[in-house]
């Protein structure tokens, strides 16, 4: 039995009892904060959960658009009980029989928390999918491929002020946000299928990924990558791992707006730049992030535990 994003992990204590082999695929930081970010909005980037700030976090907070959590309001006893979910799940989490993280950081994290039995197996993508488009010559378009996320944690603020200074001097680079409504000149997208969003992904000119938080993989860089367009992305979390900067990437420290803005700008200068790095992005992905490579692996570790 393989648990995906299990946040209750009531069906791993269940599926032992029953003697059934568990692999559980932690992707987001459930098993070490009560929310699954360690970032407070406002704040930063969080090293360990206690109990004051979780709580304050959790009720204030603006909810998520795809998990509805933290959510407004909530009273501070129900906070609480979701800050006491966290303290329970080293123990029920451990006794999985195997505990996938999807990227080295993950693990790493996923270790240092006192969690054994960890393995890395990167995220993967449908490459057949997500294919280059065969035109030479793209309009100059950047995406913030975050769908119905304006969150600080995923860097829409820093996007937003990187599109205004940018539309003070290139005035004809178009912005677009993803599964959202406009903002100002910033175009929005109504909601899109998978193969509607690869055609997005490959018409772009270059996506920007300036989460502030530690992102542990970054599923939408390597959705772009896959399409041959150039990303440029704040060097946290995993996203180091999944492209290398100035060959199948850019990588920005963490905050850097003014870097962020002025690698967008180059790309948007030198074409051929932003292809060659746009063919080597598609390239890293065939070599390491095509989701059979992620279906072989879950494939090897479960037939080694079953024995």
């Amino acid at each position: 039995m393989i648990a995906w994003y299990d946040f209750d992990t009531a069906m791993i204590v269940a599926a032992r009892k029953e003697e059934i082999p568990v692999v559980s695929s932690v992707h987001i930081y459930w098993p070490t904060c009560p929310v699954g970010t360690r970032y407070i909005e406002g704040v930063g980037t969080c090293a360990r959960p206690s109990w004051g700030k979780c709580i304050r976090h959790i009720a204030r907070s603006e909810p998520s658009p795809n998990l509805d959590l933290p959510v407004n309001g909530l009273p501070a006893p129900i906070g609480a009980l979701l800050y006491l979910k966290v303290m329970e799940r080293p123990w029920t989490l451990s006794q999985a029989d195997a505990i996938v993280a999807n990227s080295e950081f993950m693990g790493r994290v996923l270790r240092d928390s006192g969690y054994s039995k960890v393995r890395v197996i990167p995220n993967g993508v449908d490459t057949q999918l997500f294919q280059p488009s065969v035109r030479e010559e793209f309009d100059p378009r950047v995406l913030y491929p975050v769908a119905r996320s304006r969150q600080e944690r995923k860097g829409y603020p820093h996007f937003a002020e990187m599109a205004r200074r940018i539309h003070l001097c290139r005035p004809g680079v178009r912005f677009q946000v993803l599964n959202d409504a406009a903002d100002g000149f910033i175009e929005g997208t109504p909601f899109l299928s998978r193969p509607e969003l690869a055609d997005l992904m490959r018409s772009v000119y270059a996506a920007v990924v300036p989460g502030l938080w530690e992102e542990p993989f970054g599923l939408v860089a390597v959705e772009v990558m896959a399409s041959g367009r150039p990303v440029v992305a704040y060097a946290a979390g995993g996203l180091p791992e999944v492209l290398e900067d100035g060959v199948s990437g850019e990588l920005v420290p963490t905050g850097q707006l003014d870097e962020l803005t002025n690698r967008v700008l180059d790309l948007l200068s030198d074409p051929a730049r932003a292809r060659r790095i746009g063919l080597a992005a598609r390239a890293r992905v065939l070599e390491r992030f095509d989701y059979r490579m992620m279906a072989d692996g879950y494939f090897r570790l479960i037939r080694a535990l079953a024995g």
